[in-house]
């Protein structure tokens, strides 16, 4: 009886420790997405006229999601998100400097102050929404939960402005 209680409180332990260890993994994997988010912001800067424009990711939506229920792992998700976010700084330099109207969109660009990434508020949400601040100097960019990129999300950046 008593090595029966030892091996469970054993085996409570080792879960929590594995708990303990995904976490970790994720959170390593965050540190690297958010250096992404961070970092690469620059080739915005350069591109679109904006020296002072910053960028931050808010986490607080990945850890309420359900991802059992998308079926996806935790430590993936939160890897894929830099490279979204990679993809959405190409979509904005591509609309600064190749399409059609170029210019109007620096202009645009030129306003910003901050790109505030954060979750949608499920995982199960397949879109990246963004919505401006009223007066024009904050994009605010809500990445789809699981981190995938989609390439209508130029499209949608660009209704961003109407």
């Amino acid at each position: 009886m008593k090595y029966r209680h030892i091996a469970l409180v054993l085996c409570a332990m080792s879960l929590v420790g594995g708990a303990n260890a995904a976490g970790l993994k994720v959170k390593a994997k965050q540190l690297v997405s958010q250096d992404v988010v961070e970092s690469e912001v620059a080739r915005v800067q350069q591109k679109c006229g904006n020296a002072e424009l910053k960028a931050s990711i808010d986490w607080q939506a990945w850890s309420g999601y359900d991802y059992q229920e998308a079926r996806v792992d935790p430590v993936n998700v939160a890897g894929w998100v830099g490279g979204q976010v990679n993809n959405i700084y190409d979509d904005m330099v591509a609309l600064c400097t190749t399409i059609d109207h170029a210019e109007l969109y620096k202009a645009e660009f030129s306003k910003l102050k901050k790109l505030n990434f954060s979750g949608q508020s499920k995982i199960t949400e397949r879109d990246t929404s963004f919505s401006l601040s009223p007066d024009g100097t904050e994009l605010n960019i809500k990445l789809n939960g699981n981190g995938t990129y989609n390439s209508k999300f130029a499209k949608l950046l660009q209704d961003a402005w109407g």
